[in-house]
């Protein structure tokens, strides 16, 4: 349900970033990093000062076995001041 919720919001406003970020939060916690992927690089080129998106996107990586794009990520987000 939340996710047609993004969806349709996306159709109306392409550039709402949070709408990438939340679906892209979903993906990740459904294992599907691919996906995930794709939308934290929607959320970085819409607000690219959005460190915890460079923070779960390297989540992904790593998750994918991409060691060298999540310690990019990771730093980046570090850059950022993400804590998390």
């Amino acid at each position: 349900k939340a996710m047609e919720d993004f969806n349709r919001t996306i159709k109306l406003n392409f550039l709402y970033a949070s709408a990438y970020f939340k679906r892209g939060k979903i993906y990740k916690d459904l294992k599907q990093y691919d996906k995930a992927i794709s939308e934290f690089d929607a959320v970085v080129e819409l607000d690219p000062e959005n460190a915890e998106a460079y923070y779960l996107r390297g989540e992904c990586y790593k998750a994918l076995g991409e060691i060298a794009k999540a310690a990019e990520d990771f730093e980046k987000a570090k850059q950022l001041g993400y804590n998390g």
